[in-house]
């Protein structure tokens, strides 16, 4: 008997995903097995979720939100077990308690996710977890029977009717899920309108922007092969968060403000702050879990405000130590005011002559040179200048608290972390090797490679974009056929040269020598 109570719990749930995920693209109600998935996040410790991250990549999130979404099915069939155990289905009367503890599990779980909707959303909810409740009594009445009237005609039956109301349930969620996405691409549609008419949205042209020329044009140097664009086109910037789905910020109610130690508070909005006098900086930004020869790094041309013209507008006070920037998720994390008043941090609310994608931070984020990305806040919402140290969302969880970004430089010829084939063949015996090298904001100087055991040469150098962007190079290689080992390292704008130590991302960014195996045809 448990078993199939279990499986009517599951199947009922199944149902209640499949139309939550419609309600969730209507903006009706979250899709709450994503809250469970954040508020696992937010529980897992640090040095757990660090080693998620070190060993899956970009695939602990799809793994969070999968696990998720099996531990709410999962969920509904243990509540579906236990409430036949408990015979709730000798009574309609039962449906509002059942929907209660199911509901007030799924809220706890936002809670701790810090996602906790609005009361509409919280209605909604409401309102399907009693239809679900509902479905459940009305599964477990149909499939208990008193002892005398078990007979094998009797159980095959309800098996019978398992299947046949469990194929329904199915067809409802996988309705649920089908409609969910017609109205997903809906807003897409909708998005090209707005785009016509000229709203400000995501990943729309900012118009004329009189930028920096990016990248610098220099005649004398040509990409080496695969390497990546000196510009990275937005949709292509890399994307991690703490967040398992990115927030939907409406610009027209969005507001940032600036307080904290100041003498007169600010509240800024969407408009206003696109409104004050902008600037345009070629800057490259990376992950603090990058690791030696990476993808997550890109570079381009940032459009906002200078942080420091807001902090002169509300007049900073006393003797602040270091600026806050929250999120509209609930992160934080801190920079020093030094690093704050830099002419070159930016409020930006553009990247590459759009306005930010969603996933990079729409409406606006932080832009900071010289510090890993996860100092550079997304989902902007507010700026406090702070007398005291703050411990920030990753720092709470053993990453490093200043996240000065590490000397770095890849051979993008033949990485495979990039795509890229193993393999190249020779131009008449040459090859053309390349790569980026980068050092926050301290600048490159040189970049040396090695081939096989030979001693380290001299890489040709691209004029850059700016100190703080990275520095693309190229190495003209007589190479003979056959297996070969390359080699990279670099020296900062100081001269100072890349560590040889190989060390992982976590606490404060992978360091070492970017080496690889490549063969030539």
């Amino acid at each position: 008997m448990w078993v199939r109570s279990a499986t009517a719990g599951g199947l009922a749930t199944s149902a209640l995903l499949g139309v939550d995920y419609a309600l969730s693209q209507l903006d009706l109600a979250p899709f709450f097995p994503l809250d469970v998935a954040q508020a696992g996040i937010k529980l897992t410790p640090g040095f757990v979720a660090t080693q998620g991250i070190d060993a899956l990549g970009s695939g602990a999130k799809v793994l969070a939100e999968t696990t998720a979404l099996l531990v709410v099915v999962l969920g509904g069939a243990a509540i579906g077990a236990v409430a036949a155990r408990w015979r709730v289905e000798r009574s309609w009367s039962n449906v509002m308690p059942l929907a209660a503890v199911a509901l007030a599990l799924i809220a706890g779980a936002q809670l701790v996710a810090g996602t906790l909707p609005d009361a509409i959303s919280l209605g909604v909810l409401a309102v399907s977890f009693i239809a679900w409740g509902i479905v459940l009594v009305w599964l477990l009445r149909h499939l208990a029977l008193a002892p005398e009237k078990v007979d094998p005609s009797a159980s095959r039956g309800r098996r019978d009717f398992l299947w046949r109301a469990g194929s329904v349930l199915l067809l409802v969620a996988a309705g649920g899920g089908a409609l969910g996405e017609v109205l997903r691409r809906g807003q897409e549609a909708a998005l090209a309108a707005a785009i016509a008419r000229g709203d400000p949205v995501p990943g729309v042209a900012l118009g004329a922007v009189a930028g920096p020329a990016f990248p610098v044009a220099d005649p004398s140097f040509t990409q080496g092969i695969g390497a990546r664009p000196e510009a990275t086109p937005p949709p292509a910037l890399y994307v991690v968060s703490s967040e398992v789905r990115s927030p939907r910020v409406d610009p027209a109610a969005w507001h940032l403000t600036i307080g904290g130690l100041v003498d007169t508070p600010l509240t800024l909005s969407y408009a206003e702050l696109r409104s004050m006098t902008s600037v345009e900086q070629a800057s490259t930004l990376t992950c603090i879990s990058n690791e030696v020869g990476g993808g997550l790094t890109g570079t381009g041309v940032w459009s906002g405000v200078r942080l420091r013209t807001l902090l002169d507008a509300v007049g900073v006070s006393r003797e602040p130590v270091a600026v806050v920037l929250r999120s509209v998720t609930g992160y934080a994390d801190t920079i020093p005011l030094q690093d704050a008043l830099d002419e070159r941090t930016l409020v930006a609310y553009g990247f590459g002559g759009e306005a930010l994608l969603r996933e990079h931070g729409f409406p606006a984020r932080l832009i900071v040179p010289g510090l890993y990305g996860m100092k550079n806040v997304k989902w902007l919402s507010g700026i406090e200048v702070v007398g005291q140290d703050f411990t920030g969302y990753w720092e709470e969880r053993g990453w490093d608290q200043t996240a000065t970004v590490r000397t770095q430089s890849t051979v993008d010829t033949g990485n495979s972390a990039l795509g890229n084939a193993s393999g190249v063949r020779s131009d008449n015996g040459m090859v053309a090797l390349g790569g980026y090298a980068f050092a926050g904001a301290r600048g490159i100087s040189s970049v040396e490679l090695r081939i096989d055991d030979g001693g380290w040469q001299p890489a040709q150098l691209k004029t850059p974009g700016s100190d703080i962007t990275w520095r693309p190079w190229r190495f003209a290689w007589s190479a003979n056929p056959g297996d070969h080992v390359i080699s990279v390292r670099s020296s900062d704008g100081s001269g100072s040269l890349q560590p040889a130590e190989s060390t992982p991302p976590h606490p404060a960014g992978a360091s070492g020598w970017h080496t690889l195996n490549i063969h030539v045809d």
